[in-house]
């Protein structure tokens, strides 16, 4: 036993009661199975005294009895000479006699049952406690409702953009307040039933305790909650939304697939067949329901995706929008969770904080408690999908999501946006660029015909010789014919080209300054380098590759217009890495494997052939890849002692087989925007708005939990009290204040030690 035990602030009940510092405490391994017989409990503790004795343990041994909310115990302690045996009494209403410090010490010296007189002083420790449960004047944990928001009546939540903070209830259930007097004679002090030395105001020690509601409703919690507890629906939108649907929106859908029978079923022409974009129907920009059944009203339904595209709202509404974000972002003070909040990013799968995903997760969390739990979540996710398919098929960017590649490390719906958005701007330059390719492609055709007819007509040679120039001539006309008649049936793609000029504007500069390839000898023989013949006109140059001329025939190398590689999200990485897996490690299998990994360097060679005739794979090696081109330097013969590169193929590309070769032997001479494109915007817009289309309200509260756990951190964060006043220093004016009006002489000043 020790007196620095009396009164911990945070022990065992035993250590209060008894001060101890060491013990053991034996309770039933069933909680619903307690000791309430006083029988097993004396069998108990006749065992444990034979172990003790046995031992020759005096460390006290304490069985719980009772049900364990009423913390009763009986023990017992095995010295050499003594034992010390334990009880707790437990009583529904103390007796008059125990309620002062004379009947407790009467008590206590009658159970020590000893002989020896006279007896010692005993020492006491005394407390005690006030508690406050009740307060007047104690304002609302949250702010009164605000009936002009959006939100109505609702307690704590005033926009679809913030998610609500604080709790409900009172958090604080009752303020204790404890006196205290350790290590006291008896002989010192006296209280009885008629007089009492103990004041509170000349306790050496107060001590102020805060007891807290057990489990308090907080708004965030319950937020997310009820959120997350639909992560084990089944339901897919259909099953919850058809009910809610009008008929015109049944109507459509039966047209649409009608449209789609029509279609498969009807006679094959010579002409392309349509694609998925035509077949599918042309999205709204609303879902048509019965306003009545809805769970969203039409009117939140505008005011929640004005929220979310900020971009379609008025300009006035703009500025008034970016005013106020500017201001709260000045009011904002740096916090001491900076660090934190910079490798959030880093160790969640989130979305940027004022990405579109990021609104989204707020959004959802907010309509989910508010309007119509998991069937309003469903009527929205429907809105936003329709509203991305409106936005692709009118070619309209979707703000809010970066414009660059799916960066892996956020979450994969912002990775499915970022796709969607790159096929929105791969469609807009695209048919912004086809009408230019088109009369261009028109005019090329009808030049070469002329130029072939003009040569044909100039020849004089013999007969022979002119019947086949003239079969050679009329098969070159009838190939140009049927290139510029098939412009309206053929489908040309393009890339992205420099924004400084058109491919057409580049093709016409180099022209000028280039001589005609027609009249070049094409008597190169092929060899291991794979010369590429000049059988055509250059297309699609970009810019000289600084001074390096092409080994062959000593012209300008030209940087080509290239097609930039399709981008990824992280499902598609796994897909494809697994289809390469299961092409398996046969000698097919690895030919295969690497024709679907070199599409883009055939597309990238093709390029570099169509803007640099006869060139060979050792021009090609020098612009793609440098490291593989060994140079060596040779010095002319001549006066002039001109320097001359020379080099030599690395190691890797001179290995039999090499995909490099078989690549460039199957690669033929033509232009980025005639090329089949690497990055089919069409079919990958497609296959994204069917991975939205397809989700159920539990796959998306999955792909937004991230981002909605991302939210309620920084939620924290900014309501972080880091300026609250100690409760110290309110303390010690008032007791100061009220000892100096009760006790004017008393010179003792109080010690206020722990405040807790």
């Amino acid at each position: 036993m020790s007196t620095d035990n009396d009164f911990p602030s945070k022990a065992h009940c035993l250590v209060r009661l008894y001060g101890l510092q060491e013990f053991i405490v034996i309770t039933p391994a069933d909680r619903n199975k307690a000791i309430d017989s006083e029988s097993r409990a004396k069998v108990l503790l006749s065992s444990v005294s034979v172990a003790l004795t046995n031992s020759s343990s005096s460390i006290p041994v304490f069985i719980q009895i009772q049900q364990p909310w009423r913390q009763m115990y009986c023990g017992t302690s095995v010295m050499s000479e003594m034992s010390v045996e334990f009880d707790v009494i437990h009583l529904t209403r103390i007796p008059q006699q125990y309620s002062h410090l004379a009947g407790l010490l009467d008590v206590f010296k009658s159970k020590l049952a000893t002989q020896v007189t006279p007896r010692p002083t005993v020492d006491v420790a005394v407390r005690f406690t006030y508690q406050l449960q009740e307060w007047v004047n104690s304002p609302w944990p949250q702010e009164p409702p605000d009936l002009s928001s959006p939100m109505e009546d609702e307690i704590g939540c005033s926009s679809f953009g913030s998610l609500p903070f604080g709790a409900i209830e009172d958090p604080i259930s009752a303020l204790q307040l404890f006196c205290s007097w350790y290590s006291l004679s008896e002989d010192m002090i006296v209280e009885n039933q008629n007089y009492s030395d103990l004041d509170p105001l000349l306790a050496p020690q107060w001590t102020a305790k805060i007891n807290k509601t057990e489990d308090p409703r907080c708004l965030l919690g319950t937020y997310i909650h009820k959120f997350l507890k639909h992560c084990y629906s089944k339901e897919t939108t259909r099953d919850l939304l058809w009910n809610i649907l009008s008929d015109e929106e049944e109507n459509d859908a039966t047209a649409d697939i009608s449209h789609a029978l029509h279609r498969l079923t009807e006679n094959k022409v010579g002409y392309n067949i349509p694609s998925l974009s035509n077949v599918v129907s042309k999205a709204g920009s609303r879902l048509a329901v019965k306003q009545a059944e809805a769970p969203i009203s039409h009117d939140t339904i505008n005011d929640i995706l004005l929220f979310l595209f900020p971009d379609a709202k008025d300009p006035l509404e703009k500025a008034n929008d970016e005013r106020e974000e500017e201001n709260t972002c000045e009011n904002n003070n740096p916090s001491k969770f900076t660090a934190l909040l910079e490798s959030l990013p880093k160790r969640l799968k989130t979305a940027p904080t004022d990405s579109l995903v990021y609104r989204l997760a707020v959004c959802l969390c907010i309509v989910n408690k508010h309007n119509g739990g998991l069937k309003g979540l469903a009527q929205m996710w429907q809105e936003f999908v329709l509203e991305m398919r409106y936005r692709w098929e009118n070619k309209y960017e979707i703000e809010g999501i970066n414009k660059s590649a799916p960066h892996l490390g956020s979450c994969l719906l912002y990775q499915k946006l970022q796709m969607l958005n790159s096929c929105i701007e791969k469609k807009i330059q695209r048919e912004t660029l086809f009408k230019g390719y088109t009369s261009q492609t028109n005019i090329d055709s009808n030049s070469s015909e002329m130029e072939v007819e003009n040569n044909c007509a100039s020849n004089d040679k013999s007969e022979s010789e002119n019947r086949k120039r003239k079969e050679e001539c009329s098969n070159k006309s009838e190939r140009k014919k049927s290139d510029s008649s098939g412009d309206d049936d053929d489908e040309f793609y393009e890339c992205q080209d420099s924004p400084s000029k058109s491919p057409t504007e580049l093709d016409k500069d180099v022209d000028e300054k280039e001589d005609s390839s027609e009249t070049m000898d094409t008597s190169l023989s092929e060899s291991s380098s794979f010369v590429d013949l000049l059988t055509h006109k250059p297309e699609g140059r970009l810019s000289a590759f600084n001074d390096i001329q092409l080994l062959s025939t000593g012209e300008q190398l030209y940087i080509p217009v290239t097609q930039e590689p399709a981008p990824m999200t992280e499902d598609m990485l796994e897909e494809h890495a697994e289809i390469l897996a299961k092409l398996g490690t046969s000698a097919e299998g690895a030919q295969l494997r690497a024709r679907m990994q070199s599409a883009c360097l055939i597309s990238d060679m093709e390029s570099f052939k169509a803007a640099n005739p006869g060139c060979v794979i050792e021009d090609f090696v020098r612009w793609y890849s440098p490291r593989d081109w060994i140079e060596e330097e040779s010095t002319g013969s001549n006066d002039n002692s001109q320097t001359k590169q020379k080099g030599y193929l690395s190691p890797r590309m001179q290995i039999p087989g090499n995909v490099w070769y078989e690549a460039w032997q199957s690669a033929k001479p033509v232009p980025a925007y005639r090329q089949k494109r690497l990055f089919d915007d069409t079919k990958e817009a497609e296959k994204v708005l069917h991975f939205l289309s397809a989700m159920k309200p539990a796959d998306v509260i999955l792909q937004l939990m991230p981002c909605l756990i991302h939210a309620a951190i920084m939620k924290v964060v900014e309501n972080d009290d880091s300026d609250i006043p100690r409760l110290l220093h309110i303390f010690r004016p008032k007791c100061d204040k009220e000892k100096t009006k009760s006790q004017g002489h008393l010179t003792k000043k109080l010690n206020i030690r722990r405040i807790y």
